[in-house]
């Protein structure tokens, strides 16, 4: 397992966000699928989901190009879907190789 602090933009269906996201990968056949969660003490902010990427064994400091995005958002009450990426965004993250970092 590793994960990797990003800045991720996500679309969601009332609104469009931007959320730091610690992303967690595991094991796929053709991508990896990829568990992540935040959680600020600003304004109550949470979320989780899951992402894709292309890349089957992804590589410590190299770009990892996200091609899904599924989960929610939470702020002061109000619970958001995330639905997809955001077009026009390099959705890129890099993951620095340890199996945790925030």
């Amino acid at each position: 397992m590793a994960s990797r602090s990003a800045l991720c933009a996500l679309a969601i269906s009332s609104s469009a966000l931007t959320a730091g996201v610690v992303l967690l990968p595991s094991a796929a056949q053709a991508l990896t699928t990829w568990n992540w969660s935040f959680t600020t003490t600003s304004a109550l902010q949470f979320g989780s989901g899951t992402f894709t990427s292309a890349d089957t064994v992804p590589t410590a400091n190299a770009p990892i190009t996200i091609t899904g995005i599924s989960g929610t958002y939470s702020r002061d009450g109000a619970t958001y879907n995330i639905t997809g990426l955001l077009n026009g965004l390099d959705n890129v993250v890099y993951w620095d190789g340890t199996s945790s970092s925030s």
